[in-house]
């Protein structure tokens, strides 16, 4: 249940930016803003990689709330077999990246 102060913010949004705009601004935003710095602990430099997989449909009804980075990444899978499957591609992808880094001898 929300606290008193969450339910404050929430009407002073709804007071500022209109009906609907309370929750979406105290309780959504801040979420997937936590979610996003969770995701971005995946790559500390640009040579990391690695794979995020976010269940919960509401994600893909706010996915923008992630910013044009993430929404370019932003692939939803249908079933299992093809998640698993991209998955298994992003490893081999990975894989061969660092095979050819090791032969050139970076």
């Amino acid at each position: 249940p929300p606290t008193s102060y969450q339910k404050a913010l929430q009407g002073w949004y709804e007071r500022r930016f209109g009906k609907g705009a309370g929750y979406y601004y105290s309780s959504i935003v801040p979420s997937f803003r936590m979610v996003a710095q969770l995701v971005g602990r995946l790559r500390r430099s640009p040579e990391d990689r690695g794979v995020v997989v976010l269940l919960d449909k509401r994600f893909q009804q706010h996915i923008r709330v992630f910013g044009d980075d993430m929404v370019s990444d932003h692939w939803p899978y249908s079933g299992e077999d093809e998640l698993r499957g991209a998955i298994d591609l992003f490893v081999k992808q990975k894989n061969r990246t660092e095979e050819a880094k090791g032969a050139v001898g970076v």
